[in-house]
């Protein structure tokens, strides 16, 4: 997606394959961030940066019409589409509630069962996430004809 900014005149090569991997390193210190209560706020914040800023990127490669895939779960060759905004809204959803929560209950106590069932949710979602693009076809209507 991020050579879609380059063809775009958007950024330069170099600058793409920067930003590529200043969001992989964002990733991963998200997800390192949202595993411990101290400082899950900390990384539910960096998500939602990170998820405004792909969506940013999305909507330019949208709007420029180019045919790029979205590899954001996994190798695509589905081209970025609006409904991957929509995808990324979701996530933001959840991000915005994870700071929602953290807020509200700020020691970072959880239940037993609190977790479990925020697991098994958190399992299903991601799921579907990952499958996003072949729900999408599979629930679209078919076009008959050439």
């Amino acid at each position: 997606m991020f050579t879609a900014l380059v063809g775009a005149r958007f950024a330069t090569a170099a600058a793409a394959a920067v930003i590529a991997w200043a969001v992989v390193v964002a990733e991963m210190v998200t997800v390192s961030l949202v595993v411990f209560p101290a400082t899950a706020a900390a990384g539910f914040g960096l998500a939602c940066v990170v998820l405004v800023g792909l969506s940013m990127a999305m909507a330019a490669t949208v709007r420029s019409r180019q045919a790029v895939s979205c590899r954001c779960f996994g190798a695509s060759a589905v081209p970025v589409k609006s409904w991957h905004l929509w995808r990324n809204a979701l996530l933001l959803a959840v991000a915005v509630g994870g700071l929602v929560a953290g807020a509200v209950k700020p020691d970072g106590s959880v239940t037993p069962t609190a977790s479990v069932i925020a697991v098994a949710v958190g399992v299903v979602v991601a799921v579907l996430l990952i499958r996003f693009d072949d729900l999408v076809e599979l629930l679209r209507p078919s076009r008959i004809g050439p």
